[in-house]
């Protein structure tokens, strides 16, 4: 059986949010989400098996919707989503997933931003013993931050399609090609016309195809290197920023009793296509996850990213999020555990030609979590966290806090979507 180094495909190639404490999220690999949601779903109609989704997430109290300087504007909302998910497996390695999950997006005074939104989608799923296959198809449009230089919720439509196959060839190599392809839109509802002249701009249909071998060399340890194109076109001709350019590719992972090590680093070499405002960019981005555990259940986790981003402000065609952190995840009791995050970062504005020109960003932010399983299925989450800005251009400084609640009706690692 092939293990995959990473949880498949990232779902874009560049994160336009990182959300306070996700990066210390686990990375769980998607063969075990698809084998913890098969037995899941409890109820049977010949071959095929299905259950119920079920989700009242994001129950928040935020303290600035807006992420302004001043006059903060606070409210709460809350999320309901009821749907279903169902597996048709295909003898014992080939398993058919589907799922539909409407949901309902809540504001108390922000009766604009009000509305209802879901995803659907399939994928096909094969695990041979010298090769694996995961294909996967949807649609979706949910609430989400802009990015941390845009600190609004706003609704986010998402259409993607991935692909990804692993043949072992001899020994421990083994050779993996993907591709992917998603198109990005930033739905109108609920958005003041100020906003929808930023983020029009920013409709984009990004494209990633490559391959490259994959070295096990032990059962604890993988290695993976190879080339990917990334292409990205906005579809609108105002303030466009399309640009294209090949990626060499390292991915390391290790897993022991006490240590687990992802590293993932992408080699950008990407320059503007045809008469876009892109400004050259070449670096190394990517992320790493470290995490150890001395003794027991208890996990320390030091972790950051590099993301380009591309920006809402005229005239500055993306900026860099940088970003490290550190984290304590411990079992706090019966069927519960928590985790405790600090992390730090800057956000560097691309002007003309070079970085460091116009504006810095400087953040802080910290936050805890805490999961309590209710029964086999259910799972309660609280928690908070709190993000400070200070930029080196007047007017930028702010701060955003949140507060939140929920309760989900399957596991995290049954969700592959």
């Amino acid at each position: 059986m092939i293990t995959l180094l990473a949880a498949g495909s990232a779902r874009a190639q560049f994160t336009q949010y990182t959300a306070p404490g996700s990066l210390a999220e686990e990375q769980i690999p998607t063969q075990e989400r698809i084998k913890a949601a098969v037995e899941e779903a409890s109820y049977h109609l010949g071959p095929l098996r299905f259950g119920p989704w079920l989700a009242l997430k994001d129950v928040a109290y935020v303290n600035n919707v807006y992420g302004t300087e001043t006059d903060p504007k606070s409210d709460v909302t809350a999320t309901l989503g009821v749907g279903v998910q169902a597996y048709l497996p295909a003898g014992n390695r080939v398993t058919l997933g589907m799922y539909a999950l409407p949901e309902y997006v809540w504001w108390r005074d922000l009766s604009n931003k009000r509305g209802w939104n879901g995803t659907v989608g399939a994928g096909v799923f094969g695990y041979f013993n010298r090769m694996t296959v995961e294909v996967q198809a949807g649609g979706s449009r949910y609430q989400q931050y802009v990015s941390s230089e845009v600190d609004v919720p706003v609704n986010l439509e998402d259409t993607r399609a991935t692909a990804l196959v692993e043949v072992q060839v001899v020994g421990q190599l083994s050779l993996f090609c993907r591709a992917g392809v998603d198109q990005w839109r930033y739905n109108q509802r609920g958005l003041t016309p100020d906003l929808v002249v930023e983020l029009t701009p920013l409709d984009r249909d990004e494209k990633h195809a490559g391959g490259g071998v994959r070295f096990h060399l032990s059962r604890t340890v993988s290695l993976g290197l190879g080339l990917e194109q990334y292409t990205t076109d906005f579809v609108h001709s105002v303030n466009g920023r399309s640009n294209s350019g090949p990626a060499p590719i390292a991915e390391l992972r290790v897993q022991t009793g006490h240590l687990s090590v992802i590293v993932n680093a992408i080699a950008l070499d990407l320059k503007p296509s045809g008469q876009s405002e892109f400004v050259q960019y070449s670096g190394t981005n990517g992320g790493f996850q470290i995490g150890f555990r001395p003794a027991g259940k208890v996990q320390m986790l030091t972790y950051g990213s590099r993301n380009l981003v591309y920006s809402a402000t005229p005239g500055i065609p993306y900026y860099l999020d940088d970003r490290v952190g550190v984290a304590l995840q411990s079992p706090l009791g019966w069927r519960a555990n928590g985790r405790v995050f600090v992390e730090s970062g800057h956000d560097r504005y691309v002007v003309g030609s070079g970085i460091g020109a116009g504006r810095t960003d400087d953040l802080k932010d910290y936050g805890a979590v805490v999961n309590i399983q209710i029964g086999r299925w259910a799972t309660l989450v609280a928690g908070g966290d709190r993000t400070n800005y200070t930029s080196k251009v007047a007017g930028y400084d702010r701060s955003v806090t949140t507060i939140r609640t929920g309760l989900q009706i399957a596991s995290g690692k049954a969700q592959w979507w």
